[in-house]
């Protein structure tokens, strides 16, 4: 790990090196005019890091009163919907929370935002490199005395004077926000000629076909995009919606496995995830996805519902293949995802009785609320799981109370009845029959055991 720091940060000196030979065309007063007006989130776990970055910014040009800091994404995303900063430094990690996932958050309310990475390894690095137009550029910690202005700079300075490259990608996006679709083409494919690793160019052709039709041109330019830059965000990312968008569920779903393996699950796109796991039957997938979603701060109520029936879902799967311990741990999942909804429930239970599983069946029984345990419902499910456990005189009374108190389903009478018959206790059989039948016209048989 040590090393592969030590090279990071060499690689990353070098850089910085270079890029203020090849730009020294932007000076300090230009930074200076650029920050004087722009707020700064610093979004830290450590609090001589965050003095460190505060203090270099100040330096740059930006105003104390414009600097903010947090070390916990709650907090982060609460100072972005307050303050909307437009420069947001970010650790790449805070105790399994992203600094990307704070970036696509900030994107709902600030429009042009300049976002930096902390990164402290090489794989964190080189995801911040392929984060391309996302990540403005990255830090490497620790800080190392005053390189540390020269990684700000660098970043800024990409953005107040881009290169000859990011300057023709700017070009074909103006033309191609403007619907200019053939100018838009003809840009980008210049730009291929200008980047060292065009990704992004193949990127936005990518998506200037996408806007003609939905073929696999599109995927071509993306592939291409990866080729260069195997871990390219936007390329990967590209590809998995189109994929999606075509309707091939176990390549869209392929790549974003992939995609997984650099960058976070973002909460507007576990949905959808979730979705493509169940359908390409990766049932084992789902659990990992479903703690995801439990360190969400916000759960959106159309994301409940898909965690609520992917959970239900696999549990379902885990029935079929016999493991009912944990095929009863998704359901209690999917439940507890449905705030205890008592339908839900009923269903989990029914699963469980089904494959004679009393047990589990019981134990899912008392998810029910306080104030739905006086239900029918409850006392119907109740009287089904009691049918494993209690003698037949106890069972027999417990269905005969029922059926007096108008709380019988149909499965109470026929249980009753069967009962009824093995003493051939004619009368009370013509009684509940008479009974069940005005409820239940011609349903009145024997359950199956």
């Amino acid at each position: 790990m040590k090393s592969a720091n030590c090279s990071t940060q060499s690689r990353a000196i070098k850089r910085v090196e270079v890029v203020t030979e090849k730009q020294n065309n932007v000076d300090d007063s230009q930074i200076k005019d650029f920050l004087r007006s722009k707020k700064v989130l610093v979004f830290d776990q450590s609090a001589s890091s965050r003095k460190a970055l505060f203090d270099a910014m100040k330096v740059l040009g930006c105003q104390s009163s414009n600097l903010f800091h947090a070390n916990k994404l709650e907090n982060a995303a609460a100072i972005v919907k307050a303050e909307k900063p437009e420069i947001i430094i970010s650790e790449y990690e805070i105790h399994g929370q992203f600094g990307l996932v704070l970036l696509e958050f900030a994107k709902n309310f600030v429009e042009e935002i300049v976002f930096i990475l902390a990164t402290t390894t090489a794989s964190e690095a080189s995801v911040a490199e392929a984060a391309e137009e996302d990540v403005d550029g990255y830090i490497v910690k620790p800080f190392i005395g005053d390189k540390l202005q020269g990684y700000l700079r660098r970043a800024l300075v990409n953005k107040i004077s881009p290169p000859p490259y990011i300057a023709k990608i700017n070009d074909g996006k103006a033309a191609f926000e403007e619907k200019n679709v053939d100018e838009a083409r003809t840009i980008f494919e210049e730009a291929l000629k200008l980047g060292e690793k065009p990704s992004l160019a193949h990127y936005y052709l990518g998506q200037v076909e996408e806007t003609v039709e939905l073929s696999d041109k599109s995927l071509d330019h993306y592939d291409a995009g990866l080729e260069f830059i195997p871990n390219h965000y936007k390329c990967m990312v590209a590809k998995f919606e189109y994929l999606d968008k075509a309707k091939r569920p176990a390549e869209a779903y392929t790549a974003v496995q992939d995609m997984l393996m650099y960058y976070p699950i973002t909460p507007q796109r576990l949905g959808r995830i979730i979705y493509l796991a169940i359908q390409t039957k990766h049932f084992s997938d789902v659990l990992e996805y479903y703690r995801v979603y439990q360190d969400l701060d916000h759960k959106p109520e159309k994301l409940q519902v898909i965690v609520k029936a992917a959970l239900f879902t696999c549990g379902k799967f885990l029935m079929k293949r016999q493991e009912y311990d944990e095929a009863c741990q998704q359901f209690e999942k999917s439940v507890l995802c449905s705030k205890r909804n008592p339908e839900l429930i009923g269903r989990c239970v029914e699963e469980m009785l089904k494959a004679k599983q009393a047990k589990h069946a019981d134990k899912l029984l008392k998810l029910f609320s306080q104030q739905d345990i006086i239900t029918s419902k409850y006392k119907q499910l109740e009287f089904r799981v009691e049918c494993f456990r209690l003698t037949k005189p106890a069972i027999l009374r417990l269905g005969v109370r029922m059926i007096e108190d108008e709380e019988a389903d149909l499965y109470v009478f026929q249980k009753v009845i069967s009962l009824l018959e093995e003493d051939g206790a004619e009368r009370l059989i013509k009684k509940y029959k008479d009974m069940g039948n005005r409820i239940y016209p011609d349903h009145i048989e024997l359950p199956e055991d």
